[in-house]
């Protein structure tokens, strides 16, 4: 797209080259300039509407960090959880993933900072895939209540 009056134009190009969904940033910048986006990957031997990674991808340089979420182990959407008046990218991906092998599923949970596992937590049956969230703060529940 090209816009005559600013001579400025506008292109589009992929961000990486793997297959991904579920694009999330931290809410506190949406509307803003931000420069991280988090998102579910397909980057090995996987299914085309199955994922198998995270990436967090650096919008100023173009550098990415790929988290394998592990043989046989598939995710879906993370939602980024972010810490009180922190860095854009301090925070955490809060995310479910299936161990195919194990046919059980686990609630993990990755520093934003560099993917990293900061905790996982096993759960008593499988999660399906396609399982959207959100994250709120109590004071934003409690907005929403009163609304």
């Amino acid at each position: 797209v090209s816009t005559q009056s600013t001579g400025s134009e506008v292109t589009e190009q992929g961000l990486s080259e793997y297959g991904s969904e579920f694009p999330v940033i931290n809410n506190e910048f949406m509307g803003r300039l931000s420069n991280f986006i988090y998102y579910a990957a397909r980057v090995e031997d996987c299914d085309d509407l199955e994922f198998n990674a995270v990436i967090k991808y650096n919008v100023k340089t173009g550098d990415q960090i790929v988290k394998n979420l592990g043989k046989h182990r598939r995710g879906g959407e993370f939602v980024y959880v972010p810490k009180s008046d922190s860095a854009e990218d301090d925070g955490y991906l809060i995310g479910f993933v299936f161990d195919e092998t194990k046919n059980n599923s686990e609630v993990v949970i990755l520093s934003a900072v560099n993917l990293e596992v900061s905790c996982r937590i096993a759960l008593p049956q499988r999660v399906p895939y396609g399982f959207h969230g959100g994250w709120l703060t109590r004071e934003q529940l409690n907005n929403q209540r009163s609304s």
